[in-house]
């Protein structure tokens, strides 16, 4: 997938970080973990096009814990999320196995191979401006490939970051970027998922295209 996304003029892949983007040749491979259990997520291809956007009024609650995800509030915010891979906006129809039913209105929301743990502020405030480019281009009847896979280090439980690649039909979306799982003033033990308060974490305003 790597080389054909390669072929399809993925850009150089763009480390966001929280001080700057650092851009570099193009990485082929990326460290993943070794850790050998059910449903430990490795990362997801989704070939899309307009009838996998889904309408969130049908979204189901959520009920799949994954692998180092403890739910914690600092004030009335939780910090940490069930994110999606494939975002439930971009997977109306699309079952457990990853096959296209088409009488399915829902999107996928309780799929153990496409949910990981994900820090908040990753989730709400970053990838999803990169799920937000992919829905836009769909809606304007493109179709889209689209790839995203959580980056573990040894035997994490919790992803250090998400690797998310994506082009279009028409070449006018067209990213490759790399997100870190992190969260404004805490720090994590990405080998349980467990994290503490730590002021000296800041986390300066993603880069946005």
């Amino acid at each position: 997938m790597c080389e054909l996304l390669f072929l399809l003029g993925i850009p150089s892949l763009e480390i966001i970080t929280h001080i700057k983007v650092h851009t570099l040749i193009f990485i082929c491979k990326l460290p993943r973990s070794n850790v050998v259990q059910p449903w430990f997520p490795g990362g997801n291809t989704a070939y899309l096009s307009k009838k996998n956007v889904a309408n969130d009024s049908r979204r189901l609650p959520q009920t799949w814990i994954p692998n180092g995800c403890f739910q914690k509030k600092v004030g009335h915010e939780y910090i940490v999320n069930r994110g999606h891979l494939i975002a439930y906006s971009l997977s109306k129809g699309i079952n457990i196995t990853g096959k296209y039913n088409p009488s399915a209105q829902s999107g996928d929301q309780n799929n153990p191979k496409n949910l990981f743990t994900q820090t908040a502020y990753s989730n709400q405030r970053i990838q999803t401006r990169f799920e937000t480019q992919v829905r836009d281009a769909l809606k304007r009847g493109y179709k889209v490939v689209y790839k995203v896979q959580p980056i573990f280090k040894g035997h994490d439980l919790m992803a250090r970051g998400v690797h998310t690649q994506a082009i279009s039909t028409n070449g006018k979306l067209n990213f490759n970027v790399y997100l870190f799982n992190v969260q404004p003033g805490r720090e994590f033990n990405y080998a349980t998922g467990r994290s503490k308060t730590n002021l000296q974490v800041y986390i300066d305003q993603p880069y946005v295209r």
